[in-house]
């Protein structure tokens, strides 16, 4: 199939999207200035700086990307024997120029005030300002004038505030709250200043489309590109950057000499996070009502949902605005030990226990896409990235003989150094999703086939909860064994003998989450929902067992 892109349930086969590709190129220069006076029980300090930001990316889908719902809708169509029926759900390509050159300027300002209000009570507060210039759009689309410009405001001042009380010489209670923005990041920006569909053309052509390709054909130009295939995005008029608020408190205990506790409690709340609405999409007039059978094929149970027919724009697909509806949640409770032990051994063990929950929809792109249009918050629940218990102990021993021994012997042991990071997690959530096959009602054309309501957008289970799968528990330990030779006063080399996942227990990141496939308003099970099927991780692409030997010479 050459460069050509295949999603088969979710699952990439043949060569990546848009490959191949150049990575943007980022150049970043910066120019900052401090002050800090000290005078009284104050200590005041203020400063500012500007950075010039430069990204060069080369990258496009010219070679298309076919989705399909099942292995065996890709079977039909790879062996040929359904030419003119297109089983897949979606074909996604791009058009146009596929160099773009972003300058961003990024402003910054802070004061803060340190007060020794009294010998035991110290409070820091003060604040901060940030203003991102973004570039105009080098084109815009002729109906969509929205597309001329990316909002960025001049409102974003954090206010943050903290305190530190000493009890006594051994413990310490803390407290602090502030805001902090997230500026626009280099997905977010391309995808806007691209939105206008004018330089960069991207289409999505649905199966049923009169004029749709036939599997594995491109489209040679846009010319011959079915009417009403292409995609706009644009910004709200007054999009705001996301912001956290952000509340701890916390207590710092010396046990005694060797052994400190500290115990954390974490309040954040994400404000104004960024979330999509397809404004393409007419409200629904049609009711449709579906069948969910059991694993034996028989009907338990019925549901009806509202079936999105048509667009108010014939001539465009999607018209995605992106704007402020989605929120989220994260608290967290955290007891760390820090312990020195026998004079050459320190171990440190945190335990945290939080929750994460949000309702931006399927977390797929840099916004999610809901449910249901412009009502986030039927998607709420737990996040992708919820973890509810983490236990991490790390430690470093280098055992030392005492000056009694003999010379040759402490030569030989002395310089030795075994340390060691050991984690145990639960899990992360996965939503269960349906994969839709073409139409599923005699008499009524969804206007997108990949899910329920014919949206297009997340084509979760709507009858079961957000997050309701888990990947399994992580159990992982990484060791080090270091040798240091000296060589004089001026000079060392540390032999090193690394091992990632020492006891090679590989853990699930990702299980299987398609829990049914539509067909005809009928939804029948998919077996193998929640087994694992995938153990990402850094550096080669696995969590297994990997291990390295590594020279460093300090002189």
């Amino acid at each position: 199939t050459g460069l050509l892109s295949i999603s088969i349930a979710g699952s990439a086969v043949g060569a990546a999207e848009g490959f191949p590709r150049i990575f943007p190129d980022e150049l970043r220069r910066e120019l900052s200035d401090h002050f800090i006076k000290a005078f009284n029980t104050h200590t005041i300090q203020f400063g500012g700086g500007v950075s010039w930001l430069r990204d060069r990316i080369s990258q496009i889908d010219s070679a298309g990307a076919y989705s399909y719902p099942s292995l065996t809708a890709f079977a039909q169509d790879l062996s040929g024997i359904t030419v003119g029926r297109k089983a897949y759900t979606s074909y996604d390509q791009q058009f146009g120029n596929p160099y773009r050159d972003y300058h961003v300027t990024d402003l910054g300002s802070y004061v803060e005030d340190t007060w020794r209000a009294f010998p035991r009570l110290t409070f820091t507060y003060g604040a901060r300002w940030e203003k991102q210039f973004i570039p105009a759009p080098p084109a815009y689309h002729p109906v969509y004038f929205q597309t001329s410009k990316v909002p960025s405001p001049n409102v974003d001042a954090a206010p943050r505030i903290g305190a530190a009380y000493t009890r006594n010489e051994r413990t310490v209670y803390r407290a602090s709250f502030g805001y902090f923005f997230a500026p626009y990041s280099g997905q977010a920006l391309d995808a806007l200043l691209t939105g206008n569909n004018q330089i960069l053309n991207s289409i999505s052509v649905s199966s049923y489309q009169t004029a749709a390709p036939i599997f594995p054909g491109a489209f040679p130009g846009l010319t011959s590109v079915p009417n009403g295939t292409s995609d706009v995005m644009y910004a709200v008029d007054r999009l705001r950057l996301p912001h956290s608020n952000q509340a701890t408190l916390s207590m710092e205990r010396h046990m005694n000499d060797d052994t400190t506790l500290t115990v954390n409690l974490v309040a954040t709340r994400g404000i104004k996070l960024w979330s999509t609405t397809d404004l393409n999409l007419l409200t629904p007039t049609k009711i449709a009502t579906y069948t969910v059978d059991d694993a034996n094929g028989t009907p338990f149970e019925q549901f009806n949902m509202p079936i999105f027919t048509a667009k108010s724009d014939p001539n465009t697909a999607h018209v995605y605005v992106v704007g402020n509806g989605a929120s989220s949640w994260y608290n967290a409770l955290t007891v760390q030990l820090r312990r020195r032990m026998l004079r050459t051994l320190n171990i440190n063990a945190v335990y945290t226990w939080s929750h994460a929950i949000d309702d931006a929809g399927n977390p797929a792109g840099f916004t999610g896409a809901s449910t249901y249009p412009a009502y986030p918050r039927a998607d709420m629940g737990s996040s992708a990235t919820d973890q509810r218990h983490r236990g991490v102990v790390s430690w470093v021993w280098w055992p030392e003989l005492a000056g009694k021994a003999l010379p040759a012997i402490r030569s030989l042991l002395n310089g030795w150094e075994i340390s060691g990071i050991a984690t145990v997690a639960t899990g992360t959530p996965t939503t269960p999703v349906i994969m839709v096959s073409g139409q599923q009602f005699s008499g009524t054309t969804m206007v997108y086939t990949n899910s329920l309501n014919g949206s297009g957008g997340w084509n979760r289970v709507t009858f079961d909860q957000v997050s309701s799968l888990r990947t399994k528990p992580m159990y992982n330990l990484d060791a080090r064994l270091t040798r240091t030779l000296r060589f004089g006063e001026r000079a060392k080399a540390q032999l090193m003998f690394e091992a990632y996942d020492a006891l090679n227990m590989q853990h699930d990141t990702a299980v299987n989450n398609i829990a049914y496939i539509a067909t005809s308003g009928v939804l029948r099970p998919v077996s193998g929902l929640g087994a694992g099927n995938a153990s990402y991780g850094l550096l080669d692409g696995t969590n297994a067992r990997r291990c390295q030997v590594a020279l460093r010479i300090v002189f």
